[in-house]
């Protein structure tokens, strides 16, 4: 019991042992990443996340948690190990952010914009208010043009080409078939010479 005192006294609290490491390099494993880990100090606790589904299942998502014993092996890590090259990536290590449970079940502040549906109202608008409303939003949204937005911009080097078909790659650009002769069948055979 005394221990335990004297550690909450100290401030060694898990908020202060807790890292996390980020852009892990897929090929690392958890075991090359745990004895990295043990070099700062002595670990309570290691969790490497897994992607659960999908088409990457079963591998790395490239962020780990580690909860060091003492302190100190937090910040060994943190001043070590932070920016180092690990594999093809450097790696981030950074003291985790603890969320509690309580703060992920307060409500979210709701944002409503009446005239384009939400989902309570009091009292229902005339059509040609919620077309002044849209017709509104519309002419803000126009005062908001980005160049960076555009789809049909040219590329460097494919001049006139336009954005959707830089990614057809089974349709020739100017036409022209590549293979052979013209014509309708798909394969055709050449054919011999005639014996005399």
């Amino acid at each position: 019991m005394e221990n335990a005192a004297s550690t909450s006294s100290s401030g060694n609290t898990e908020e202060q042992r807790r890292i996390w490491v980020g852009n892990l390099d897929s090929r690392i494993t958890e075991f090359q990443l745990l004895k990295l880990m043990q070099k700062c100090g002595a670990i309570e606790k290691f969790d490497m996340l897994f992607h659960k589904g999908g088409p990457m299942v079963g591998q790395s998502r490239g962020y780990a948690f580690v909860t060091f014993a003492q302190n100190e092996g937090a910040t060994n890590a943190l001043l070590k190990l932070d920016g180092t090259s690990v594999g093809n990536r450097s790696i981030a290590v950074r003291l985790a952010k603890n969320i509690k449970y309580d703060d992920l079940q307060k409500p979210k502040p709701r944002i409503e914009i009446p005239a384009l549906g939400s989902g309570k109202r009091e009292e229902k608008i005339s059509k040609s208010e919620a077309i002044r409303a849209i017709e509104a939003k519309l002419k803000v949204l126009e005062r908001q043009t980005d160049d960076n937005l555009e789809l049909n911009t040219m590329g460097r080097g494919e001049a006139n080409v336009p954005f959707i078909q830089r990614y057809q790659f089974n349709k020739d650009r100017d036409g022209t078939q590549r293979y052979g002769k013209s014509s309708s069948a798909p394969y055709h055979r050449q054919q011999r010479p005639k014996r005399r």
